[in-house]
């Protein structure tokens, strides 16, 4: 014990160590036209940033209180209000509001009815349940946004792990089940254009950009049998990375028994039930009216079930199941990568990719593309910026090179939507938050899952695009 803790002390001195170290190299760089001190210093705090959430070398939360104002500091933003940008935006309250849908579903039996249910039917071993739970999510999350898909299961999945009685077996299969909860929530919002903004964008852009319509169905021939067969390759790997503590029959009969469920629905169960149902059929609508915004409805939902007379939670207990760092967190890595797109950082590393270098064969361009598409997302972890960046220039590639645009931009769309490779996206922040995991655990399993989606990409986009454009 006393090495482990000598061991992690040294990493934490080493990562605060590297955070400093790359503050200072950073200003040591030189600058051009296309690469400026603003963006420089952006693309410089940003690694430093990653770096140290790496190695631990400081609480996050302390982190997150240096780097705002370091934005300023640093000339990366005007003013300090600037800085704070990244608390702007949506996906930072729709997180907020997360928190309060997990609240609603714990204080009132739906969660332990749906495990319930869950159990029963694929409740052998704690290896069917995670399939079971996963399966779930993903296929919700081709319906609604990856966010709202992984929000709905996180209960459970606590609500679950409250079988365990020895810590360290909760620990690891909890570990295993919040990394595959979001995972399987990313894949499955490939399958169909509903699945997430991102996958309304690239149709939009390919509209546009290459007058080429893509149906529904086209998107769904497109990524459905690369996302049935990256699960189930995640859902092995992730199985054999991380070995959910096994539980026995009578652990799990015991389990279903000690569960307080009303046989009658009560009228708090009800009114949750109502809320979540709404908001579904609005995020779904969502997809094609912009006026049901993914944040609004949220906030709107979350805000109803606190209202007097409703009462399924209040304020006070709103805030306490919140968790600060996942937020400051988030607000802070937001911040930060919008201002690789203000300052100019992502146009300059378009501009120093030669992607039509690489254009030998649809395969090996896709693979490459899909690679470079994940190692972009490690620095920049917002899917859409992804795709919009590099819309323009793909189109430009493919037309040159005589490939299709449908294929070079469905190859950003995987890995924007499968950005996860570590948590800093939205979507695993809501489940990193809860303690279960390191942030260097998610590359041992999912870098292999990203690997096998690159190779996918390659093999099956260049069949299925041949094929309907």
């Amino acid at each position: 014990m006393a090495n482990a803790k000598e061991t992690r002390s040294v990493k934490n001195n080493i990562g605060l160590a590297l955070f400093i170290l790359i503050l200072v190299a950073m200003f040591f760089i030189p600058t051009s036209e296309t690469l400026t001190a603003a963006g420089r210093n952006s693309l410089g705090l940003l690694l430093a940033t990653i770096v140290c959430m790496l190695t631990g070398g400081l609480p996050i939360g302390v982190l997150c209180m240096l780097v705002i104002p370091l934005m300023y500091i640093c000339g990366c933003v005007e003013t300090p209000a600037a800085a704070l940008a990244g608390f702007q935006n949506q996906s930072a309250f729709f997180m907020l509001a997360s928190f309060g849908l997990t609240c609603a579903v714990t204080r009132v039996p739906l969660s332990r009815r749906l495990m319930r249910g869950i159990i029963t039917k694929a409740g052998r071993n704690v290896n069917t349940v995670l399939l079971a739970i996963m399966l779930c999510c993903g296929l919700l999350s081709s319906i609604v946004s990856n966010i709202a898909a992984c929000s709905a299961f996180i209960p459970l999945v606590l609500d679950f792990l409250s079988i365990y009685e020895n810590e360290d077996e909760r620990k690891r299969t909890g570990r295993c089940m919040l990394i595959a909860l979001p995972t399987a929530s990313m894949i499955g919002g490939m399958i169909t254009p509903a699945g997430g903004a991102v996958n309304v964008i690239a149709i939009t852009y390919l509209e546009n950009l290459a007058s080429v319509n893509v149906t529904f169905l086209d998107w769904v021939a497109i990524f459905a049998p690369i996302a049935i067969v990256a699960f189930i390759a995640a859902y092995f790997i992730i199985r054999a990375v991380f070995k959910p503590a096994e539980l026995t029959q009578d652990a799990i009969h015991h389990y279903l028994s000690k569960l307080e469920i009303p046989e009658k629905i009560g009228k708090d169960e009800i009114r949750v039930c109502v809320i979540i149902a709404a908001m579904l059929i609005c995020w779904i609508l969502g997809t094609w009216f912009s006026f049901f915004n993914i944040m609004v409805v949220a906030m709107v939902g979350v805000g109803i079930m606190m209202l007097p007379g409703i009462g399924v939670f209040g304020w006070k207990d709103f805030v306490k199941e919140v968790n600060w760092t996942a937020f400051f967190m988030l607000g802070t890595l937001i911040g930060l990568t919008g201002l690789l797109r203000t300052n100019g950082v992502v146009k300059w590393l378009t501009s120093i990719m030669d992607l039509s270098s690489i254009a030998t064969s649809d395969f090996v361009f896709v693979f490459v593309l899909a690679l470079i598409g994940f190692l972009i997302l490690i620095i920049m972890p917002v899917g859409p910026t992804l795709v919009t960046t590099l819309a323009v220039p793909l189109v430009a590639v493919a037309a040159a090179a005589n490939m299709s645009p449908v294929m070079l931009i469905c190859t950003t769309v995987m890995c924007a939507t499968c950005c996860f490779l570590f948590p800093i996206d939205v979507v695993p922040l809501l489940t990193y938050g809860y303690g279960y995991y390191e942030m260097s655990d998610m590359p041992k399993s999912n870098a292999i899952i990203q690997v096998i989606l690159c190779l996918l990409s390659a093999i099956w986009l260049p069949v299925i695009c041949g094929m309907l454009f």
